[in-house]
Order: C-alpha cells, then structure tokens, then sequence
C-alpha cells in the first residue's frame, strides 16, 4: 500500500510539529524503532520520499540533531540517522530528478 499510496501519504496527527509531515518524519519524532526498522529492512522502503517541506527523513534527523545536541534524545537520533543512510538515504539536494519521489501537498 505504501508504495501505491506514498504520493499522497503525509501525516496530520494532532500535536505532530511538522505539518503535513510525512509518516516517516513521525516515526522519528515518535520514537518509532520498530516501526523504522520494519519500514526499511523488511518492507524495503525507499527512505527518500520528500514531504510538503521538501525534506527528506535524512534532512529531517540531521535538522533535529543539530537542536537535539547534549540531550537524550541525540542518542536515538543518531542511530535512526546510521540507520537511514544505511539503507540508502540521501539529503534532498543530493536526488537526482528521478529520485525526486515527493509527497502529494493540500
């Protein structure tokens, strides 16, 4: 269903800070683990669809380090971040016009 429906998957769920965010960015927030881990080794996902801001789930681990750093929260997003380049994941300016894969907006 992912692949059929990510054009137009994006995550509206009360008290999630990115609006119109993308699932994969709420599982980083959420603390999802398993529900990354699944998504990426099991389903094989791409890890480079692109929301309505025009990030990545790499933009977005990277951006939330950076306001993360000496926390507890830097730990765990860390390791989604060696995770998502792992399994392939690129920053938004480094897609070619191909991977560009992004999320349908309102």
């Amino acid at each position: 269903m992912w692949r059929d429906k990510r054009t137009s998957l994006r995550c509206t769920q009360l008290g999630f800070s990115v609006t119109n965010g993308s699932i994969w960015k709420l599982g980083v927030e959420r603390n999802s683990q398993d529900f990354l881990e699944t998504a990426l080794i099991d389903w094989q996902l791409s890890p480079n669809d692109m929301d309505c801001t025009g990030e990545t789930p790499l933009d977005y681990i990277e951006r939330e380090l950076i306001t993360s750093k000496g926390t507890s929260r830097e730990r765990f997003l860390k390791s989604y971040r060696d995770l998502f380049i792992e399994y392939g994941a690129k920053r938004a300016s480094e897609l070619t016009p191909a991977e560009r894969v992004g999320v349908g907006c309102p």
